[in-house]
């Protein structure tokens, strides 16, 4: 069988076999769906689906009819409980740490909401009201002239002083939205299982709770089922540390670990073990250089390999089989850091939903060039080139498409991976 990019994927191996349960698509998430980018002639910011009883954001937003209207394509619960654990927990943890030093009005830009109460600001927000065709009330034509000088005289007089607060009302904004939107689908799938276990796909969830709860959903089943999807969680993790390679030290580790032997010197001279201490901590010292060392020359042999390759690949014609350099290990060098910088994350998340759905498309006769290239654009050219991917055309052969799609989702995870080093730190406050 086939699968559409967003589609879900059926099994090749013969009827009656089950659906594979594929990763939500970020646009079908309640938080990234229910989002209006402008409100509708009523005023609504959130969509109002039509037809499904709800007539108000109010009535959209009842526990009861949020848990119905939940499905394994819209919630990551109903497919994969584990991933729906962990991505909410990351959400309601990074949100509530952002936001517990941010409850002075200043910080959620309240200065902005203040501009627009008097003076130019309020002959800004009559502008507007102005140029919104779904506002009923009279409007003089001869009036647009002024109305458009009130406009820009608002968006260019003491720009910086705005553009700060605005800033801080999206960055503010943006997690208390999202945080209270997962706190809404989370209460409504605890309060009222009854509504949506019947939609679970059992495929990818521990299955005797799952099962067991979608028989019978009641409180009890589904703290189990919970228990049950945080421990395959933390088995997963586990699994991937201990895959993990360990890194090679550098200079700055070495000097640290170098300042604690230094230390541990003097606490024995002080206890009359001076000169064993000593010994055995220059032996430390001595092998912790060399391993620095050690690992100084791979890096540089690293770095001339990949030059080496790279002068290679400029000798090579170009054509559409000549697919990607191989995938380094290393962290990005300067050339791929700078391009990654200009990838902003949202953007990398949403590469990485495409590709995921994607890939299984591109090694089947489905896949079209207007979709590799597509597909392609997710990921900015100007990675693409600092990750020596050279391919414009559908390759024709598959296992050439499977490089293609591998070498993509590695840039992508280095994109995740240098964004979530830049993050390590709480982020600034204003």
């Amino acid at each position: 069988m086939q699968k559409s990019a967003r589609g879900v994927k059926k099994s090749r191996r013969g009827a009656g076999e089950t659906q594979t349960q594929n990763a939500v698509p970020f646009y079908s998430h309640f938080a990234k769906s229910v989002l209006r980018p402008f409100p509708d002639s009523a005023g609504n910011f959130l969509w109002i689906p039509r037809g499904k009883g709800a007539k108000t954001e109010q009535d959209l937003l009842k526990p009861a009819r949020l848990a119905k209207s939940r499905s394994s394509a819209n919630c990551e619960a109903l497919g994969r409980m584990p991933t729906y654990l962990s991505e909410e927990g990351a959400c309601v943890a990074h949100a509530a740490e952002y936001l517990k030093d941010n409850l002075a009005l200043e910080k959620f830009g309240a200065g902005f909401v203040e501009r627009l109460r008097e003076g130019e600001g309020a002959k800004f927000v009559e502008a507007c009201c102005f140029f919104n065709k779904d506002d009923e009330t009279e409007k003089d034509v001869a009036k647009a002239a002024e109305h458009v000088a009130n406009y820009l005289d608002f968006l260019t007089n003491d720009p910086e002083a705005k553009i700060k607060e605005a800033r801080r009302m999206v960055l503010c904004a943006a997690r208390m939205f999202v945080l209270g939107a997962s706190a809404l689908e989370q209460m409504a799938l605890a309060q009222h299982p009854e509504e949506w276990a019947q939609q679970m796909n059992t495929e990818k969830q521990p299955a005797a709770a799952a099962g067991a709860f979608k028989k019978k959903p009641t409180a009890k089943r589904y703290r189990a089922l919970l228990e049950a999807a945080a421990a395959s969680l933390l088995s997963e993790q586990s699994l991937t540390r201990k895959r993990k390679k360990p890194k090679l030290e550098d200079s700055s580790a070495a000097d640290s670990e170098d300042e604690e032997a230094t230390d541990k010197e003097d606490s024995s001279e002080e206890s009359g073990q001076q000169h064993g201490s000593i010994s055995s901590d220059e032996k430390k010292k001595k092998k912790k250089k060399q391993k620095t060392k050690e690992a100084a020359k791979e890096r540089d042999r690293k770095k001339a390999d990949k030059s080496k390759q790279k002068g290679k690949d400029k000798a090579k014609p170009a054509s559409a089989e000549v697919l990607v350099d191989s995938p380094e290990p290393e962290d990005p060098d300067e050339e791929q850091t700078q391009a990654l910088s200009k990838w902003q994350l949202s953007e990398i998340q949403s590469a990485e939903g495409e590709w995921q759905l994607f890939k299984e498309v591109l090694k089947s006769a489905a896949a079209t060039q207007e979709d590799f290239a597509k597909h392609l654009n997710y990921v900015p050219v100007e990675v693409r080139e600092a990750f020596g991917v050279k391919v414009k055309k559908l390759p024709a052969k598959a296992e050439a498409r499977g490089a293609v799609a591998q070498r993509m989702q590695d840039i992508i995870a280095a994109g995740k991976s240098f964004w979530a080093a830049q993050q390590a730190q709480p982020l600034p406050q204003e």
